[in-house]
């Protein structure tokens, strides 16, 4: 059965996603590789940091490529913070963590653990095993375009931990094999166009979320509802999960039903009887075809120091048979397969070796018939035994013949129907935990029945052997590895009903009979299995089990007479070790027999036997029998009798005649040159024969010589598609990066050009980089210009020294600025500015040229209408001056300086009322000014006296007004001041107005 870790999370994870992460939570592990980056961009446009999702992101990328270009890209596309994991990290909801290019990503707890990536290591299933670990039911699995199989094996742990898988739909990816893989697998629970995920990544948040906020520790379901259900499963696929533990398969029923958004189990069985298809997903929900290689390696490693210290050396029988139940997709039964090759090839002790694996699961033993596994089992399988047991096929790896041929795959129940016998080893691991006990001791009694004496019993490392301790004694505890005390003629009577039909066919007793034993009964079980064996070699003729080819599989009684040892090398082919007279009858029956399908019968075929003759009846006829694989045939001899009394007796016949006599001998005589020449012939035929497997044998080796070229190219090139899916990884963030870079640069080149300010970029060696096209109205530049000394270029200024300029620029890394003007008069602010790079590297000098011209033009026109008031303020009759707010002098004529008696040079730029000797220091009229600045009036006619001359005081009428000014700094107000009306003291003078 796939009862292998197959229904649901376990204990273990169980508690650690209860115990560490915060309710509601969802941890979303997103795997990617060539063709990926689209996918991922449509993915995280739609993430909102408010959904309580942490994820994480691993993208197949080379190791040699350095910093990762992943974050910076995604970190355009979402309004999530996007960072590259750090060691130690906390892990945040609403944060998508980006694995670096050479670090494995998992988590512990809540922190990120970041360890080093090895060559045959998987990053995506890295992610996955710890994501299923650690979060359970809370985490979501993505599987996007790649072209190898990564991922799949961790998706098997995500699955069986209770998470859900999300591959993108194949059809929509660049690259199908990694989406497809999981899909093949049967482990998606949804297909989907990226696009589409994160509304399934939303959906999932709410169902968990409403869950947790409910849910008490055990999922509960009442009884009937549960018989219902398992009724409607029972009926539509055959099995019945009542022996299974309750809380186990409640929450693989609690898990279909948050797939389909139902509350109610009543709801969900009513779907279940309305859609036929829903009953056989839960089916394969409950049964998780989950296992790996050589899962707990030193149990294994255990198991065969066991086989080649301890058993294998003390073995006395030819074939070595084992079982597997629940095997799965049939890692477990191949690596038993392996170690079994290995324990033989270390102790020299080689058997035929049939190891039945077996299952409830169709399609998981479909899968492991065919023995293809994807090529991330590097992970779990060393590079020794991959050269020596598989064969590298694309992106898959096939287990080789010789491993194949030791197992037999079927379907079988292992609590419902009778098991194998006569085992040397059984690896049951991982199932019996999922059985309430009952069923646990069942199938342990199963266990104890089928192995012989010192039979090894191997569980899985949370399993024990319950109450069967005086069957089996522990090899080693810790990897619950067991042998048996007694065999199977030791045990008890097998109590199965299947068992009690075969006792009732042989014996003729009732199989009730035998189903309830009596204290008082006579003939105990090993009785009855001793008369088993009597009855078989009394009434069973010689017989043989072979193949199409005659190769003998199985020899029941006694075949001294018909077979003999072949000389040379041993050999146990049928119709190479047949008597004389027996091989070319085998041989016939054997070709019809196979071609029609039907029994076949050839009576009184003469064999001789030590120089004598005896008759038998041979007998071949197909076995039809699901534990063969191969066409199977079952080959009797019944020893014909002797001629009756009254028969022809030519011996003892006297009254023959002579003549009679006579021709008789001569047909003996032709009869036995008959054979002599078939005898010639016969060995003729064989020597042909030996030269042609000798023939065959040098073509194996040169195939073998072909098969390890082959396997060599694809070993190399699966090296370069790896190299060329991290190429294409890689080449698609370049590309997105140089999309960027574009757009940035046009933006640029836009920029320039609509500033149209004239530019040149120089680089240290003053070489042109670039330039914009208005540098046209200073130099003669064109495109090919480019990559030029500038000193080459012709200039159109007035002006030569631009390189020393630039060099000095670059020398002292200080800007420069200087107006020059062209050819045609046009003036322009030059400046010379390091160009610095994004690192604070110096690598050249950027030149612009600001077009000044109206500006110089507007000067020029300033500066002669200052002229013009200068002339005529300095030519009025009456004395004029303009202040300052602080009443400094700005401008005064020459009639206020002859005034006053002062010159220029002693009256611009000082304070009014310190010119003259101070004459004008009044209060009355510093307060007037004053007034002019706060309130902004005009001061007409204002008096004041005033000693101009010596002993002659004079009387002045001042005339002032407040005047707006602008200068570079801001707003300057002036005052306009202007003196009329000097007249001597004694002269009349109208009274001074009021002050407004």
């Amino acid at each position: 059965m796939t009862e292998k870790k197959r229904t649901g999370e376990t204990k273990k994870g169980k508690k650690a996603g209860r115990s560490t992460f915060p309710a509601g939570v969802l941890y979303v592990g997103i795997g990617a590789s060539a063709g990926g980056l689209e996918p991922l961009f449509q993915i995280v446009e739609q993430l909102s940091p408010d959904d309580p999702c942490a994820y994480f992101i691993v993208q197949h990328q080379s190791m040699e490529t350095g910093e990762s270009l992943l974050p910076s890209l995604l970190a355009k596309r979402t309004d999530c913070s996007v960072e590259l994991a750090d060691d130690g990290a906390r892990i945040m909801p609403g944060v998508i963590y980006i694995a670096p290019p050479d670090k494995l990503l998992s988590f512990n707890g809540i922190l990120i653990s970041l360890s080093i990536q090895e060559a045959r290591t998987m990053p995506i299933d890295h992610l996955f095993r710890s994501l299923a670990e650690n979060a359970g039911g809370h985490c979501i699995a993505i599987i996007l375009s790649g072209s190898n199989t990564d991922g799949t094996l961790g998706s098997r742990a995500v699955k069986e931990h209770g998470g859900v898988i999300i591959a993108q739909d194949p059809d929509t990816a660049e690259y199908k094999t990694m989406p497809q893989s999981v899909v093949d697998t049967g482990l998606a629970d949804l297909m989907a166009a990226p696009s589409a995920i994160p509304n399934h990544i939303r959906d999932y948040v709410n169902t968990v979320s409403q869950r947790d906020a409910s849910e008490t520790d055990t999922i509960a379901f009442s009884q009937s509802q549960r018989n219902t259900l398992f009724s409607l499963v029972k009926n539509r696929v055959g099995h019945d999960f009542q022996p299974y533990k309750e809380n186990t398969i409640n929450r693989r029923i609690q898990r279909r039903m948050d797939f389909h958004k139902i509350e109610r189990l009543k709801d969900y069985i009513t779907l279940v009887k309305s859609d036929p298809n829903e009953a056989n997903e839960l089916f394969k929900d409950m049964l998780i075809s989950v296992t790996n290689f050589f899962r707990d390696p030193a149990c294994f490693e255990t198991l065969k120091q066991t086989l080649v210290k301890q058993y294998l050396p003390r073995k006395n029988s030819a074939e070595f048979r084992a079982w597997v139940p629940g095997c799965a997709t049939g890692e477990e039964a191949y690596s038993l397969a392996i170690i079994l090759a290995e324990a033989m090839d270390e102790t020299g002790v080689h058997c035929d070796v049939s190891i039945y694996a077996t299952d409830v699961d169709t399609e998981a033993i479909a899968r492991a018939r065919k023995g293809v596994f994807p090529e991330n089992i590097e992970a779990d399988v060393s590079e020794q035994r991959l050269r020596r047991f598989f064969s590298h096929q694309s992106n898959e790896y096939r287990i080789k013949q010789k491993i194949r041929d030791m197992i037999i795959f079927a379907e079988q129940n292992v609590r419902q129907d009778p098991p194998f016998y006569r085992l040397d080893t059984i690896i049951c691991r991982n199932l019996l935990m999922y059985f309430k006990p009952e069923a646990q001791q069942k199938v342990m009694s199963h266990f104890c029945y089928a192995m012989k004496k010192n039979g090894l019993l191997m569980l899985g490392t949370s399993e024990s052997i319950g109450s069967l301790a005086e069957c089996l004694h522990p090899v080693d505890a810790s990897c619950r590895l067991y042998m048996a005390k007694r065999g199977i003629e030791d045990h008890e009577r097998y109590t199965d009903s299947h068992t009690s039909q075969r006792l009732f066919s042989l014996t003729g007793a009732p199989a009730g009979g035998y189903a309830r034993r009596r204290q008082e009964d006579s003939v105990g079980e090993s009785g009855i299995r001793s008369m088993e064996r009597i009855l078989l070699n009394l009434a069973t003729p010689p017989s043989l089990i072979v193949n199409r080819n005659g190769d003998i599989h199985y020899i029941h009684g006694r075949t001294g007479k018909l077979l003999e040892p072949v000389q040379g090398r041993p050999d146990s082919n049928v119709l190479r070790m047949a008597r004389e007279g027996l091989r070319m009858h085998l041989s016939t029956l054997l070709g019809e027999c196979a071609h029609t399908n039907q029994k076949q019968t050839r009576r009184n075929v003469r064999v001789q036997t030590n120089g004598d003759e005896t008759l038998f009846d041979i007998t071949i006829q197909p076995i039809k029998s699901d534990q063969f694989e191969a066409p199977t045939f079952l080959i009797s001899f019944d020893e014909s009798p002797p001629p009756r009394k009254g028969e022809l007796d030519i011996e003892n016949m006297q009254d023959i005649s002579e003549q009679a006599r006579n021709r008789i001998t001569m047909l003996e005589a032709e009869l036995q040159e008959c054979r002599d020449s078939m005898r010639v012939m016969t060995e003729e035929h064989e020597a042909a024969n030996e030269e042609l497997k000798s023939s065959n044998e040098e073509l194996q080796s040169t195939n073998e010589e072909l098969k390890s070229t082959v396997e060599e190219l694809e070993t190399a090139k699966e090296e370069v598609q790896s190299i060329n899916e991290e190429q294409s990884t890689l080449n698609e963030e370049l590309q997105a990066k140089n999309d960027e870079l574009q757009r940035i640069s046009n933006d640029l080149d836009n920029l320039l050009v609509s500033t149209e300010i004239a530019t040149i970029f120089l680089n240290n060696d003053l070489i042109i980089k670039r330039y914009t096209p208005a540098i046209s109205d200073v130099m003669s530049l064109r495109e090919s210009d480019v990559g030029r000394p500038v000193t080459d270029i012709a200039m159109k200024l007035e002006y030569t020294a631009l390189a020393v300029d630039s060099s000095s620029v670059l020398q002292n890394l200080d800007s420069l600025t200087k107006e020059v003007q062209n050819e045609s008069g046009s003036w322009f602010q030059m400046r010379i500015r390091p160009y610095k790079t994004s690192d604070n590297r110096i690598d050249g000098v950027v030149v612009t040229f600001n077009d000044i011209t109206r500006l110089k033009q507007s000067e020029q026109m300033a500066r002669t209408a200052q002229n013009l008031a200068e002339s005529i303020i300095d030519i009025a009759s009456e004395p004029l001056l303009v202040l300052d707010e602080k009443m400094v002098i700005q401008t005064a004529n020459r009639a206020l300086l002859e005034t006053f008696g002062v010159t220029e040079k002693k009256s611009i730029g000082k304070n009014i009322f310190e010119v003259g000797r101070g004459r004008l220091d009044q209060p009355e009229l510093k307060k007037a000014l004053e007034s002019l600045i706060t309130e902004k009036h005009v001061l007409w006619e204002y008096p004041i006296k005033v000693e101009l001359k010596p002993s002659r005081t004079m009387r002045l009428h001042i005339n002032a007004k407040y005047v707006p000014f602008s200068t570079q700094e801001g707003e300057a107000p002036r005052i306009l001041l202007s003196i009329s009306a000097i007249t001597p003291l004694d002269s009349e003078c109208p009274e001074p107005p009021p002050e407004n």
